[in-house]
């Protein structure tokens, strides 16, 4: 009930920001149960600006794919504790992490939304660098490395048009 009324508050409080794809994704039914369960089995043990970058990381995916979050965690091979039948909706017995997601909520309401450069890949340090990393901007965030594409900048070689 109180994330109904938080959700209620920020909808008639926050119009300017309810326009943004980000909050619109974080919104969704069942998508807070489904993001804070990916910052507890991904990020349980960091600081704020890790458990954020991992929010990001879903919630880019998801603006990217047109998906719904909880989808987004499900898909094949991404997140190592999600298997065939998980229940990525399900809630720990912690809600540090419940909380902590509405938080991102709020304030990405109230200040518009960190995307962290548009981040949509992590890996664990002590996992080791993965081969697709290589390839990609990366930068370290507490215990997790968050990579996205490189974006070639277009140079204006000084012709005229």
């Amino acid at each position: 009930m109180k994330r109904i009324t938080l959700l209620v508050f920020l909808l008639i409080n926050c119009s300017p920001a309810i326009a943004s794809e980000a909050l619109y994704r974080m919104t969704q039914k069942g998508a807070v149960a489904c993001l804070a369960r990916a910052v507890y089995q991904e990020a349980n043990t960091q600081g704020a600006r890790g458990r954020a970058a991992v929010v990001a990381v879903v919630v880019n995916r998801a603006i990217a794919q047109q998906k719904h979050v909880c989808e987004i965690i499900k898909q094949p091979s991404q997140f190592s504790w999600v298997k065939h039948d998980t229940n990525v909706a399900k809630l720990t017995g912690s809600k540090d992490a419940e909380r902590f997601v509405l938080n991102v909520v709020a304030k990405t309401a109230r200040t518009g939304y960190n995307s962290f450069r548009g981040v949509e890949y992590f890996f664990a340090h002590k996992q080791g660098r993965p081969v697709w990393a290589n390839k990609m901007v990366c930068s370290r965030i507490e215990d997790h490395t968050f990579c996205g594409e490189k974006h070639e900048r277009k140079q204006n070689k000084g012709k005229d048009e």
